[in-house]
């Protein structure tokens, strides 16, 4: 896959990349926690414009597909399903939580088959939470997120 486009809204966040087919990636990145639809289309058609990039060049589009803020993840699905439809690309959904434990590990020096939990407040007293591992350069997936009341946490000795 070359050219691809990623659209992240499960936060109070919205941010959109494109990969070019030389690696370059573009991205834009703003905070909202509303006015999830004017600001991804608005961003989106600013970095195609930018960098002259068509999407009936793109090989994939990369879509959020939470935990996180249900408002931002409808709208954002919506938007990569339409886009996906009318320019014939596939959709490959990604979870927000393995997407910051790829950060935690592009950031860090982890060592190989390093355990990784990330939580993410759900509200209402909850946890969503996923346990992830380092695996060669990519994150491989232990545990798909959950959620839990964070009163009554209880760690599998499995896991850690």
């Amino acid at each position: 896959m070359n050219n691809l486009l990623a659209i992240e809204s499960s936060f109070n966040s919205c941010s959109v990349a494109i990969k070019l087919e030389n690696n370059k990636i573009i991205s834009d990145f703003q905070i909202s926690n509303k006015n999830y639809h004017a600001l991804l289309l608005s961003m989106i058609d600013k970095l195609i414009k930018k960098h002259d990039f068509s999407l009936y060049n793109c090989n994939a589009i990369l879509s959020s597909i939470g935990p996180g803020n249900f408002t931002g993840l409808r709208i954002s699905t919506i938007i990569c399903k339409t886009l996906a439809f009318y320019y014939n690309i596939p959709i490959y959904p990604i979870s927000s939580l393995a997407l910051i434990s790829q950060n935690i590990i592009k950031q860090k020096e982890i060592p190989q088959k390093t355990k990784i939990l990330v939580a993410m407040d759900a509200k209402m007293n909850e946890l969503y939470f996923g346990i992830y591992q380092k695996d060669a350069s990519c994150v491989k997936s232990l545990y798909i997120y959950s959620i839990i009341s964070n009163n009554f946490i209880i760690f599998d000795k499995i896991f850690l």
